[in-house]
C-alpha cells in the first residue's frame, strides 16, 4: 500500500511531512476524525501547560518581591520544601515570565509550525532563553516556525547564531555528571557505546531507511542545501565519534594493562608478606619451644639435687 515503512521515521522533516500526508488519506472518516480530536487535545495540553508555567513563573516573582506577605527568605523557603530537582523548574519558569509579557505569550500561543502545524512548546522556550536579546530571539521564533525546528535543531541554530560549534553544548545545558566511582565510569560508557551501535544498525545503516536508502528514495526537489549542510554535520561527528573511540580503546587498553600489573603487584606483596608471616610465627614457636624445653631440662636437673640434701 505504501512505498515506505510506517515504521520508519524519516530525519528530513519534509519528507516525513510528505509521508504523514499519504497515511493520513489513506485513513477512513473514522480514524481520521479520532485522529483529528487526539490532536487538538495536545494541542490544548501544550498551550494549558505553557500558561500554567507561566503563571508559576508568576507566582515565584511575587513571593521572591513581597517579603511582608510571604516572610523573610520566602522564596529560598519554597525551593527547599518543594525539593532540589525543582528549584531549576522555578528559576526557568520566573525567566519564562520575566521575559514574555502576557500579550507576548498569547501571541506565542497562537503561532504554529508552517508544515506541520505544530505550537510551539516548553522544549523549544527552554531553548530560546538561552537568548537575552529580544529581537534575535523573536527571528529565531519566527524561523522555528517557517523551519518547523524541533527543539534540537533550535538549539543548533542558537549555537551557530553564537558561532559556536554544533555539539560543543551539553544536551539540556547542564554540565556532565561525573560518575564518582570507576565502575560507573565504566558502566556509563558501556551504556552509551551500546548506544551507538544499537542505533547504528537499528537506524543509521538500517537496509530500509538508513541513511543511504533515505537519500536513494527522496525525491530530487528535497535534496536542498541545508540537507546537504546537515550530513556534513554528521560526518564531521562521525569523524569526531570515530577519533574519540580509538581514544577511548587506547585509554582503556592502557587501563586494562595497569591494572593487570598493579594486581599482579598487589598478589606479590601479599604472598610476601604471608610468608614473612608465616616464617615470622614459626620462629616465634620454634624460639618458644627451645625456651620450654629449656627450662623443663634445667627443672629435672634441680629436683634430684634438693633432695640429697634434705635426706641429709
Amino acid at each position: 500500500m505504501f512505498e515506505f515503512s510506517l515504521v520508519e521515521v524519516p530525519k528530513d522533516r519534509a519528507e516525513l511531512l510528505r509521508r504523514q500526508k499519504v497515511v493520513e488519506r489513506s485513513m477512513n472518516a473514522a480514524l481520521r476524525a479520532r485522529t483529528k480530536r487526539i490532536r487538538a487535545d495536545m494541542i490544548d495540553a501544550i498551550e494549558r501547560g505553557l500558561r500554567r508555567i507561566w503563571g508559576t513563573g508568576k507566582d515565584v516573582k511575587e513571593v521572591a518581591d513581597n517579603e511582608a506577605t510571604y516572610g523573610p527568605d520566602g522564596l529560598t523557603k519554597m525551593k527547599f520544601v518543594l525539593g532540589r530537582w525543582k528549584q531549576a523548574f522555578l528559576d526557568q519558569a520566573a525567566h519564562f515570565y520575566k521575559d514574555f509579557s502576557a500579550a507576548e505569550l498569547k501571541e506565542l500561543l497562537k503561532m504554529r509550525s508552517k508544515y506541520s502545524r505544530d505550537p510551539i512548546n516548553w522544549q523549544h522556550i527552554q531553548k530560546l532563553l538561552s537568548v537575552d536579546d529580544k529581537r534575535a530571539r523573536g527571528q529565531l521564533i519566527k524561523r522555528l516556525c517557517e523551519n518547523d525546528w524541533s527543539p534540537e535543531e533550535l538549539a543548533e541554530a542558537i549555537d551557530r547564531l553564537r558561532g559556536k560549534a554544533v555539539g560543543d553544548r551539553h544536551p539540556g545545558g547542564r554540565p556532565v555528571a561525573i560518575p564518582p566511582h570507576l565502575t560507573g565510569r565504566l558502566a556509563n560508557f558501556e551504556k552509551v557505546g551500546k548506544i551507538v551501535v544499537r542505533n547504528a544498525g537499528a537506524i543509521y545503516r538500517h537496509p530500509e531507511y538508513g541513511f543511504v536508502r533515505s537519500v536513494q528514495n527522496l525525491p530530487p526537489d528535497r535534496i536542498t542545501t541545508d540537507l546537504i549542510d546537515k550530513i556534513d554535520r554528521d560526518i564531521t561527528v562521525a569523524a569526531q565519534v570515530r577519533d574519540t573511540a580509538q581514544d577511548v580503546l587506547n585509554e582503556l587498553e592502557e587501563a586494562r594493562r595497569l591494572a593487570e600489573r598493579r594486581s599482579a603487584e598487589h598478589v606479590a606483596q601479599s604472598a610476601a608478606k604471608t610468608a614473612a608471616a608465616i616464617d615470622t610465627q614459626f620462629s616465634e614457636k620454634a624460639t618458644k619451644a627451645l625456651e620450654d624445653r629449656s627450662k623443663a631440662g634445667n627443672g629435672k636437673v634441680g629436683k634430684p639435687v634438693a633432695a640429697k640434701v634434705k635426706a641429709r
